[in-house]
């Protein structure tokens, strides 16, 4: 009885977490670029006028620190900005 409860709960954290991704994903979605917190990669790119293999080489130094929301990596835009004014000035 206990195992199954256990299997229950992780269902339940499963389905909410999938929720959250859901809400996140529709909530910027509808937003316009000037006012969203969560940019992908693309517009990453553009703010810093850099590559794709640049963006991703400062992802995995822990320069630029994106978080995956759905299939995409996405990046908090305060964070992004905080970065041009440290390495790119």
């Amino acid at each position: 009885m206990e195992e199954q409860r256990y299997i229950e709960l992780l269902a339940e954290i499963s389905n909410n977490l999938k929720r959250v991704v859901q809400l996140l994903e529709d909530g910027q979605s509808g937003l316009p670029a000037s006012e969203r917190k969560w940019i992908d990669r693309l517009e990453v790119e553009e703010l810093l006028n850099r590559s794709e293999s640049t963006i991703k080489r400062h992802t995995k130094k822990g320069i630029l620190v994106a978080r995956r929301i759905g299939s995409q990596n996405m990046y908090w835009k305060p964070d992004v900005f905080r970065m041009i004014e440290k390495y790119l000035k």
